[in-house]
């Protein structure tokens, strides 16, 4: 873990990403060009969906959420498929999809009830009780 967290941190965009303020069309192909460097880094394709995201490109970010969810799976991830479950919850209620997200929610909650990770069971169970107002 920590190996990867290194190599993680010794690509020269982490220190753009971080040290300054970029526009996100700008975040944006920065990401995209590390995702293609490093397709399988769970911290790029996070950002990388986020900032779709952040751009309003729904089904580009769902597109990546889904890839996420599958690297994750392939490496036995549960946070992490927990996380890309929750991010696409979150793409669905954007889309008006309130049952699916629901569904998504359900799905995330068994991933993080896994690992005990009680803040995102938190988050999710919060985007859950709105869903509840929703359906």
């Amino acid at each position: 873990m920590t190996e990867k967290l290194k190599r993680h941190l010794q690509q020269e965009f982490i220190y753009d990403l971080i040290g300054k303020p970029q526009a996100p069309e700008l975040k944006l192909a920065n990401l995209s060009i590390a995702h293609q460097n490093s397709p399988n880094d769970f911290i790029v394709l996070n950002q990388l969906i986020k900032t779709y995201l952040q751009t309003g490109e729904l089904d580009k970010a769902m597109v990546m959420a889904d890839k996420l969810v599958n690297i994750a799976n392939l490496e036995n991830n549960p946070q992490q498929v927990g996380m890309a479950l929750l991010l696409q919850s979150g793409i669905l209620t954007q889309k008006d999809l309130f049952e699916l997200s629901s569904q998504k929610l359900q799905l995330a909650l068994i991933e993080f009830e896994k690992i005990n990770d009680l803040k995102r069971q938190a988050d999710a169970w919060n985007a859950q009780s709105w869903l509840d107002h929703q359906i």
